[in-house]
């Protein structure tokens, strides 16, 4: 977060020439300046003749915005006690916003200005300012009101080069969201796997295969992909390169090991030395095991678990059509055991894909309930990486990343699928949410998914998005400074709340992205029968890797207790 000053006055203080004069100075020092204008007439936009704003412009400030009270940004009918909340969504990578007019903003520094006509400072002393924070202007330090360059000083000694966390005794990074993240945490990261973004990349996808000297293609895609006419626009680049293919649509929403076996078997058959997943994570898992299984042999069973996979696959590349799994970017592949019902993974680097085509343009026909579904997936994964305890300064950068782009735009892709900008967004979120559980991992959310999958059929994407809100709840105690940071990343006002409160406006926010974009609220809407959930919760907690990663280590009791709570609507907001 930016340091906040404002500066107050009577109409005719002099208040903005003193302000702008100050911005200029700090601009030749190489600051960033921004500046927030309080006014009581509305409809007024900055610079507009009788804003008073065009000094500033003039002055180099590097943004300035003038808010009233009829304007959408203030949520409060008098602004002045909403600065704060302003400065962090408009201007946090600054290095200071510069308010004026806001007399009454609470926990700012604030500058008076007068002019000695009765005020209590000025009867004495003709023409001062008075810097105070949340003090009586009586115990404020006084400068000249002729000389600026002494508050500028002032200003950049206090609170531009002071570091907003130096009294910490962990060592803290500013992030470019003002955030603040720990780096004790030791860590390693593989991140491999090369990445093309952007509308109409896809028609690159021939040329990857080259680059990677694959000379025949299996091409996995699941059915999906093919109904929605997709299937040329991955083929055709395909063809343009003279790269034969066969294309193997034979894919379950929740994957068996045998499908990974028989694609396996496909692709030896035909001699395919490069494997293509398509469509959203499921595709893309079957392609990752096959890719393994042609160089290490035996069958997807023999290698689920972590760090059991000891040679690398042959080429793979990943071309998502849908924005939730993030499997374009993961060392997982997870699969339901068709003689178990059990739900695991194979994990290890070799599974990470060679490259990942990530075209928006392909997920402009994914249906709304699909995008909501998957949305909500990509959300997930992101906040349980946050909130793991395997998190660390990379993860969490992305993690808040991924948040800040679904939770603006998931509901947007719902409401129109043919947006670009929200479909492109979605697409970069799902992507992040994946390098970050890559990293650090989920938690009890997806152990809690995985025996509705396996037992049930519910889709991944949908079983976190229905679980997600209460095992939140069940999570804020263990850790309430993050819970309460990302209730304001996803856009709620904890200015003033305790952690605890602020943490618990988390749910709430989940809890109605979640209706508004169609999510059934309760396991009961799902068809989960109630006798099923001590069962489920056992299989649950056999999930060790996200069980162990949570924040809060849940027993059995709890467990059950979260089932119980999603399947009967009990939701405390």
């Amino acid at each position: 977060m930016p340091s906040i000053i404002t500066f107050i006055g009577w109409h005719d203080s002099g208040k903005t020439t003193l302000a702008a004069q100050v911005v200029r100075l700090l601009k030749k020092r190489g600051y960033s300046v921004a500046v927030i204008k309080s006014t009581k007439e509305t409809g007024l936009l900055p610079n507009q003749e009788g804003t008073d704003t065009d000094a500033y412009g003039k002055a180099g400030a590097d943004a300035v915005t003038l808010v009233a009270s009829d304007q959408l940004v203030m949520t409060m009918p008098r602004p002045e006690k909403n600065l704060p909340a302003l400065a962090r969504r408009f201007f946090a990578d600054v290095d200071l916003v510069i308010g004026e007019g806001f007399k009454e903003a609470d926990k700012v520094a604030k500058i008076e200005v007068f002019r000695g006509e009765g005020s209590r400072l000025a009867e004495q002393v003709s023409g001062v300012i008075a810097v105070a924070t949340d003090q009586e202007v009586s115990d404020a330090l006084i400068f000249p009101l002729s000389q600026p360059e002494q508050l500028a000083d002032f200003l950049e000694k206090e609170y531009i080069r002071t570091p907003s966390g130096q009294a910490h005794k962990v060592h803290l990074i500013k992030t470019r969201q003002g955030r603040t993240m720990n780096t004790m945490q030791s860590f390693t990261v593989t991140q491999p796997t090369r990445l093309h973004f952007g509308a109409g990349t896809v028609q690159t996808l021939g040329k990857t295969v080259k680059d990677f000297k694959g000379s025949k293609v299996l091409l996995v895609v699941d059915p999906g992909l093919v109904k929605a006419g997709l299937l040329a626009r991955l083929t055709a680049p395909l063809e343009g390169e003279g790269i034969p293919f066969i294309v193997y649509d034979e894919i379950d929403p929740e994957p068996g090991l045998k499908l990974a076996d028989k694609g396996c078997a496909l692709a030896q058959e035909a001699g395919c030395d490069c494997v293509i997943g398509a469509g959203g994570g499921s595709a893309m898992d079957v392609a990752k095991a096959v890719a393994i299984l042609l160089t290490n042999g035996g069958k997807t069973l023999d290698y689920l678990g972590l760090g059991l996979i000891k040679k690398a696959g042959v080429p793979k590349i990943m071309v998502p059509t849908s924005a939730g799994t993030g499997a374009e970017v993961t060392f997982t592949a997870v699969f339901i055991n068709e003689e178990t019902g059990s739900k695991g993974g194979m994990n290890g680097d070799p599974l990470y894909p060679d490259a990942a085509i990530l075209d928006p343009e392909l997920t402009l026909s994914l249906p709304a309930k699909v995008t909501a579904y998957t949305g909500i997936d990509a959300l997930t994964h992101a906040l349980e990486a946050y909130t793991s305890t395997q998190a660390h300064t990379i993860s969490e950068m992305y993690s808040l990343e991924a948040i800040d782009l679904i939770a603006r735009n998931l509901p947007a892709a719902c409401a129109n699928g043919g947006n670009l900008e929200a479909r492109s967004a979605m697409l970069m979120g799902s992507l992040l949410g994946g390098k970050a559980l890559a990293t650090a991992g989920v938690g009890l959310v997806h152990a809690m998914a995985y025996p509705m999958g396996g037992m049930f059929g519910v889709p991944h994407g949908l079983a976190n998005a229905v679980l997600l809100p209460y095992v939140v709840q069940y999570n804020l105690p263990g850790n309430y400074e993050k819970f309460a940071l990302l209730a304001e990343v996803l856009g709620q006002n904890t200015e003033g709340l305790s952690r605890r409160d602020a943490a618990s406006l988390c749910v709430e926010a989940l809890y109605d992205l979640n209706n508004d974009v169609g999510i059934p609220a309760t396991l009961k809407d799902l068809d989960i029968p109630f006798a099923q959930i001590p069962q489920m919760a056992e299989i649950a907690l056999t999930v060790t890797r996200p069980v162990e990663n949570n924040p809060r280590q849940p027993s059995l009791a709890d467990v059950i207790a979260v089932y119980e709570r999603a399947y009967r609507h009990e939701i405390v907001l």
